[in-house]
């Protein structure tokens, strides 16, 4: 199943998966209850949080899934360890379980659609085997020719423990220089780690779920894909997922000012700057030119369409 990318046993065991993910999960209420919150704390998480949201948006799925820039191989390479800190898997498998996302999207194929049930397309799908034989199929060809990638796909915990233990060091120094303060090592690490992590998943996890259930269709398209405003608030962008879908290659997903589209923004910055490039946009030609529909069309039952 997997050994191209000669992965190790554990990354495939949804089980052991599940496990961590409700201790991590039990971990974030226990310490909400026990330490309340907190400006410092709040700060802390929002500044991890607005880095992990970006390292999903913008790095697995803009670029890593859809290549709408580029990018040096460096800069890629920064952007998968990141990615891998939000304990979403490497750069390979999200992107292989992404394509086949839009190649099926709402059919019975569609590891993650609302057909399946709410829960099945919010948290089921990765308690689904089969989700793992296609995350660790036969890597993607763009992206299997960086031995870095196939590298971080094998061991993507590592990243992970380099994130927490970075994250405890930096609390730990601060309290040795602030003896009175409440911030230390476990503070940090509870809400730049354990609390940011979790809903970074979650918010991840309502593109798929809310985003084909709830939610306005400007666009025909042939899965029932929605723009949700709420969604889009929290992750940065992502929440326009009807305009995504009409337009998978473009790099932008909100359209107007009334679309707020931050993760766009930060592409828009980066490519001033010249660290990305050749952007891929919609224009506005293009915008009106599509057909625009006032009814969601009825999402079909079966059947697959062409892969991206």
């Amino acid at each position: 199943m997997h050994s191209e990318l000669n992965t190790l046993k554990v990354n495939t065991d949804h089980r052991c998966h599940h496990v961590l993910r409700s201790v991590l999960h039990v971990a974030m209420f226990w310490w909400l209850f026990h330490a309340g919150l907190s400006w410092a704390g709040l700060t802390i998480f929002l500044a991890h949080y607005v880095v992990g949201i970006f390292s999903i948006t913008v790095a697995y799925h803009r670029y890593f899934s859809h290549k709408t820039f580029k990018t040096s191989r460096f800069t890629q390479l920064i952007m998968a360890v990141i990615g891998c800190g939000q304990m979403q898997g490497g750069p390979l498998t999200w992107s292989a379980i992404h394509r086949h996302h839009h190649s099926t999207s709402d059919t019975t194929e569609d590891l993650h659609s609302p057909l399946h049930g709410f829960y099945e397309s919010h948290y089921g799908w990765l308690m689904n085997p089969k989700t793992y034989k296609i995350g660790f199929a036969p890597p993607l060809k763009d992206l299997a020719k960086f031995k870095e990638l196939i590298w971080l796909d094998r061991y993507s915990f590592v990243p992970i423990l380099g994130y927490f233990a970075a994250l405890w060091l930096s609390g730990h120094l601060y309290a040795i220089f602030n003896s009175t303060s409440d911030i230390d090592g476990l503070f940090v690490v509870m809400w730049g780690g354990v609390v940011r992590v979790v809903v970074v998943w979650h918010v991840t996890w309502s593109v798929n779920s809310v985003c084909h259930i709830w939610g306005s269709r400007p666009f025909k398209t042939q899965e029932g894909s929605r723009n949700n405003f709420w969604v889009a608030m929290l992750s940065l962008g992502e929440g326009w997922h009807n305009n995504h879908h009409k337009f998978p290659f473009a790099a932008r997903n909100g359209f107007g000012w009334k679309q707020p589209d931050i993760s766009y923004c930060f592409i828009w910055f980066m490519a001033k700057l010249g660290i990305f490039w050749d952007v891929s946009t919609v224009s506005v030609e293009r915008l009106k030119a599509v057909e625009l529909v006032k009814e969601a069309p009825t999402m079909p039952e079966h059947g697959t369409r062409t892969p991206l």
